[in-house]
């Protein structure tokens, strides 16, 4: 649900640039409102709205918790590196599916790169136009409210589902009230405390290094930026589950016992979301005239200092970006962390696999409503300190 309604709100950003002279004048030519939306409207948008798809399509096929907890019998590439590692040791067979993956989702990005980069040419003028946008017809309005309304009434289901069982005895067979589940959650409160302090601390060194790594491609004059600036953004396209593998082979060296298994967690976390504070944080710098900058570097300051001191306090709004995502992403993964964590290292999303895999479905909904409820109030905290919230097509661009 979640990647959905960031993809409706990429498709509608893609729609906006250009004027809307190009329909107003088709309408003035004799055009009908269909006749306008088939020969202007949706040739102009059909870059962004195919770069939308294939985004959805990388989702899903990198998604391991849905197919893992629901798909049964059903094996995609995902599930199926997990069991040839969980049940046969595989790992190399484990990474030879994951490459194949790894493959399929990296084409498809490549191509979502190319369509984004091509709906630039619409008519993009640098003045506002006064003219307004024609009328939609009637029908073709309720039409859409009507179904996405049906669209809320789905989610809202899915979620009051989910919040109605971890309160009940046992959904959907007995709806005596109960608080039971949620003592599962006070026996393994560590697992939550472990998602919400590895999550923190990946948000924040990840939000401050997308912010640096576009600083330095995006304003200075170096030989590589371009191999930099692909691999800023190719994390974009690496399913979470080669992440996990091969962060899991590489723990395993016995030179790097030394290293806390905390760390690899919250490394393997940071990496897999540098693109999204990145890719905000390059168009915040795009914006900021290079004169401001350069002002300070001209009265003494370091480039060090240009850029604590100016820079990135007008590029707040980019870190937020940066650090809500990642934080979101970090304390919902399961496919990155699910061959990282120890014991003392569980987290909740693996808790919660565990509870469905015993079919304890009590334990694993109050989990999760613990889960999102927490990630909420953290977001609300994180939205009040910036002073500003974080539009949803900020957070989806990565």
């Amino acid at each position: 649900m979640l990647w959905y309604a960031q993809n409706v709100e990429h498709a509608q950003y893609t729609i906006r640039p250009w004027n809307v002279r190009l329909e107003q004048a088709a309408r003035n030519l004799g055009a009908g409102p269909w006749k306008v939306f088939t020969t202007v409207t949706l040739p102009l948008s059909r870059p962004g709205l195919v770069a939308a798809t294939l985004l959805v399509a990388i989702y899903v096929v990198e998604d391991f918790g849905n197919p893992a907890l629901i798909g049964g019998q059903y094996t995609v590439l995902p599930t199926l590196a997990y069991g040839l590692i969980s049940g046969f040791g595989d790992f190399a067979g484990a990474a030879v599916v994951s490459t194949i993956l790894l493959g399929l989702a990296m084409a498809m990005y490549l191509v979502r790169i190319q369509l984004e980069g091509r709906h630039g040419y619409v008519t993009v003028s640098g003045r506002g136009s006064s003219i307004p946008r024609p009328p939609v017809p009637t029908a073709v309005s309720w039409a859409c409210f009507t179904l996405c309304l049906l669209l809320a009434i789905l989610i809202v289901m899915v979620y009051g589902v989910l919040v109605l069982s971890a309160f009940v005895e046992s959904y959907p067979f007995n709806f005596t009230p109960t608080l039971k589940h949620f003592a599962t959650v006070g026996s393994n409160f560590v697992s939550l405390r472990n998602s919400l302090v590895f999550s923190l601390v990946a948000a924040a060194i990840c939000s401050l290094f997308a912010v640096l790594l576009a600083y330095v491609v995006q304003r200075k004059q170096w030989l590589g930026r371009g191999i930099v600036d692909f691999v800023a953004i190719s994390p974009a396209a690496v399913p979470g589950i080669f992440f996990g593998i091969g962060y899991a082979m590489v723990a395993n060296q016995k030179a790097l016992d030394w290293i806390p298994r905390e760390a690899i967690i919250i490394i393997s976390m940071v990496f897999w979301n540098i693109p999204v504070g990145y890719r905000a944080a390059l168009a915040g710098l795009q914006q900021i005239d290079r004169s401001i900058d350069e002002a300070a570097t001209s009265m003494g300051a370091s480039s060090l200092r240009s850029f604590r001191d100016v820079l990135l306090p007008i590029l707040g709004g980019p870190v937020t970006t940066g650090f809500v995502t990642t934080f979101v992403r970090a304390i919902t993964t399961l496919s990155v962390v699910i061959f990282l964590f120890t014991p003392q290292t569980s987290l909740a999303t693996i808790r919660i696999f565990q509870f469905v895999n015993d079919f304890n479905w009590g334990g694993a909904t109050a989990f999760t409503v613990s889960v999102i409820t927490m990630a909420i109030v953290v977001l609300l905290v994180v939205w009040r300190i910036a002073g500003r919230r974080v539009n949803l097509d900020e957070v989806a661009s990565g």
